[in-house]
């Protein structure tokens, strides 16, 4: 091998980790918890292997969510437990006897920062979380919508969750500089409101 292709070669091994370090670090903070017990119909019309998932529809759960939580193939709001298989079919939930059940539907607000450190930016997200359990099998749902762009120095790090001071979670194990409070995101949650609103 002539010197030059060993020198080209040990400068791609030497760049490997600094290029692995560079990728985006996403760093998830809970703003906002709701729970709130939920009736909803179990039958072969509401609990369907969907695309190959288990799916259940939920109508009453659009006046829960921020965003549109539609799944348009079942014309409803729907959640999934994932790909249909032994123990998580629809017959493993519907019960002739029992074709109704209240549950518990947890939405969570969440902050979701992308960090990136060689472009010292941020994008900033609000994923909303939807999540139950149903007769032992659990369902959930997300919806995410793009606030905007920040510098490096704004980012999740620093923020208090406006209801549950310590629910901060770092994927990537880096952290970032303190910004604003959670009384911002609170404001910022009631724009999208208004502005999806109006969409409709």
């Amino acid at each position: 091998m002539h010197l030059l292709s060993r020198l080209s070669l040990i400068a791609v091994v030497l760049c490997v980790p600094r290029i692995t370090a560079a990728a985006p670090t996403v760093r998830d903070m809970v703003v906002h918890t709701t729970k709130t017990m939920l009736g909803v119909n179990l039958d072969a019309t509401t609990v369907t292997c969907s695309g190959g998932e288990l799916k259940v529809t939920a109508p009453k759960l659009a006046a829960l969510t921020l965003m549109n939580h539609q799944d348009f193939t079942l014309a409803a709001p729907a959640l999934s437990a994932g790909t249909c298989g032994p123990g998580r079919m629809p017959q493993d939930i519907i019960d002739s006897a029992h074709p109704a059940e209240s549950v518990e539907m947890v939405v969570r607000a969440i902050r979701q920062d992308q960090v990136d450190l060689m472009a010292q930016s941020c994008n900033t997200y609000l994923v909303e979380h939807v999540e139950t359990t149903i007769r032992g099998i659990s369902f959930s749902h997300d919806k995410s919508t793009w606030i905007g762009s920040r510098q490096v120095s704004q980012c999740n790090g620093g923020d208090s969750p406006a209801d549950d001071p310590g629910q901060v979670e770092d994927s990537a194990g880096s952290s970032c500089a303190a910004s604003r409070g959670g009384t911002t995101w609170l404001g910022l949650l009631l724009a999208l409101g208004l502005v999806l609103r109006r969409r409709r």
